[in-house]
């Protein structure tokens, strides 16, 4: 018997597909590690909505891109919310096309990539 394989893909910085299902809101507790890391998760957005969603220095961005991070990470409970491989954009996700796979094999891979997210741990 041989362990279950699983891939960890790490998002580009590229950037972040907008829209999702507004009806869903992004809560703590999403997805499948929203059970043991919905308490870092609020903590982390309570953090951010402190600092008023983040300064150049934490965000590493500047101008019109840090005016968005910071109104992002200001509304993060609630935001509408899309899969990982829906929501992440950028050379990887692009040449992973997911989109592209029958749904079967898109279902399969999705349950192996594993995404390490600065603000909510593992998604």
């Amino acid at each position: 018997m041989g362990a279950t394989p699983f891939v960890i893909l790490l998002p580009p910085s590229e950037g972040k597909a907008t829209g999702g299902d507004a009806r869903k809101g992004w809560t703590c507790e999403s997805g499948v590690f929203g059970n043991s890391l919905g308490d870092y998760r609020a903590d982390v957005a309570a953090h951010l909505r402190r600092a008023k969603g983040g300064d150049q220095k934490l965000l590493g961005v500047k101008g019109a891109h840090l005016t968005h991070a910071q109104a992002q990470n200001r509304a993060l409970v609630g935001a509408p919310s899309l899969p990982a491989w829906q929501r992440y954009t950028g050379v990887v996700w692009d040449h992973l096309d997911l989109a592209s796979l029958p749904q079967a094999s898109r279902t399969a891979a999705t349950k192996r990539i594993f995404v390490p997210s600065g603000m909510a741990g593992l998604i």
